[in-house]
């Protein structure tokens, strides 16, 4: 039962669907979407007026600092001013009781200036320009570098081979040994073998420290025996030591002598130990070789030095009067031999040749090869056809054609 119109409408219109009026649908939709576009500008708007009054009170902060600071900057200089003496005050010179005007401009002026003063960091010149170059980018990385080191190394001269010992009190970021880098180490050794100047250098971006070390050449001590040794007769020793320039010999028979080429007799027949010390500065080499002393003339006499044939070996075959001197072999005989022994040694006391004829001498050739060039000894060893015995020494100096 429908008891109002109300009731009577709903019943009616329950199951209609109404359609909308398509022109007056559009008007509604472009009328919603202009509603829309003015809301979102009302919120960007509203975000750019914060965003504008928070970088205000920000910048207006920052300038009270800053003309804070330009005050205290001309208080300051206010006082300094105060405190020049009269007499160097020009007749011109202000009031300094009197307020500062301008001290901002003033102010201002004097950082430019400091701005256009010249750089007074210390330029590092070196020869390793890519390094120097590394090091100028690390000068403002003051927390990480500290500016000052020391370098110490010793010895700082001495004979090659020489162990120094490098120690480094500080950071520096680069260490050279001539010119070489080497790892960084606040203790380090290293053993300079040749001889000359070397430096040890050690930088960083404020500060370097160079050291030179004078290696000198190993002395090596040497001499020749000579052919003559019969008892008091002056006997002379020649040296041929290298890097060498003092020398104290020891003849064996309790004399000493100092002279590069000693003149010595020996008052008793025998056999001898002479010995040469031969000094530079620094270094020092020892040699010892046997000479026997005899009362009697020595027979047989052999050169003191041969030159060997550098076309090859030659089996050591001469003839009395060769004049090429590359065969090692007795130039004169004055007393017939019945027995002949010559061997050859070198510095090391290794056999080179041996021979028991006498018309055989020494080719200068071990095993096919030209010996190294140098100072041999020889031993001859026999008896005479008088029944006397045969025992002779000395040394011979393998030389090349060149020399």
């Amino acid at each position: 039962m429908i008891n109002n119109i109300e009731d009577l409408f709903k019943k009616k219109l329950k199951n209609i669907e109404i359609q909308p009026d398509p022109e007056l649908w559009n008007k509604i939709q472009k009328k919603y979407k202009r509603i829309k576009i003015i809301k979102n500008s009302v919120r960007i708007a509203s975000v750019a007026l914060f965003i504008i009054f928070v970088a205000s009170l920000f910048i207006i902060k920052n300038n009270a600092a800053s003309n804070h600071s330009l005050i205290k900057q001309a208080y300051n200089i206010k006082i300094l001013v105060n405190k020049i003496p009269v007499s160097k005050v020009n007749s011109t010179t202000p009031d300094t009781n009197k307020p500062i005007t301008n001290n901002k401009s003033q102010f201002h002026h004097k950082i430019k200036q400091q701005e256009h003063l010249p750089d007074t960091t210390p330029i590092l010149t070196d020869n390793y320009n890519n390094t120097v170059n590394h090091i100028n980018t690390q000068k403002n990385d003051t927390n990480t570098y500290k500016r000052k080191f020391s370098l110490k190394v010793e010895p700082t001269e001495g004979c090659a081979p020489l162990t120094v010992n490098i120690t480094i009190e500080g950071n520096p970021t680069h260490l050279f040994i001539d010119n070489i880098p080497r790892a960084l180490n606040n203790n380090l050794q290293i053993t300079l073998d040749s001889a000359g100047r070397h430096i040890i250098k050690a930088l960083n971006p404020w500060h370097s420290d160079s050291i030179i070390i004078n290696v000198y050449p190993q002395a090596k001590a040497d001499f020749m025996l000579p052919v003559k040794t019969i008892v008091n007769q002056p006997i002379t020793f020649k040296n041929i030591s290298q890097n060498a320039n003092t020398f104290l010999w020891d003849f064996g028979d309790g004399a000493i002598s100092q002279d590069k080429n000693p003149s010595h007799i020996f008052t008793k027949e025998g056999i001898y130990y002479i010995t040469l010390i031969a000094s530079s500065k620094f270094c020092s080499d020892t040699i010892t070789k046997i000479v026997q002393i005899s009362k009697k003339e020595q027979y047989l006499l052999f050169p003191n030095a041969i030159i060997p044939n550098p076309a090859g070996p030659t089996g050591g075959y001469y003839t009395q009067n060769n004049m090429r001197n590359d065969i090692f072999y007795p130039v004169v005989v004055k007393k017939p031999v019945a027995e002949y022994h010559l061997k050859i040694y070198d510095r090391n006391g290794n056999l080179m040749f041996s021979s028991d004829n006498i018309k055989i001498g020494w080719d200068g050739y071990y095993k096919g090869k030209m010996v190294p060039l140098g100072v041999y000894v020889y031993i001859v060893e026999g008896r005479f056809k008088d029944g006397e015995i045969l025992l002779q020494k000395g040394d011979i100096l393998v030389l090349s054609r060149n020399q």
